[in-house]
């Protein structure tokens, strides 16, 4: 969270509701987004990290599509 200068709370995930948990996974993203381009200096990822990349865009629509029919 100190990257992304966004306040640091410890959340249960049982009590959050959906706004609270999609700003949580944007935060989570824009953290690792951070790391992997300091990692990357520009050159473009190989297939694999592309693949877990749009595994986890995935994974966080699921949760939001989840979260909202709730």
């Amino acid at each position: 969270f100190k990257k992304t200068q966004r306040p640091a709370h410890i959340l249960n995930p049982h009590h959050l509701e959906g706004d609270m948990m999609c700003a949580l996974l944007n935060s989570i993203s824009d953290t690792t987004k951070e790391c992997d381009s300091d990692d990357s200096s520009g050159m473009k990822g190989s297939p694999a990290e592309e693949l877990r990349a749009t595994e986890d865009v995935e994974l966080e629509e699921a949760i939001r599509r989840s979260l909202e029919e709730m």
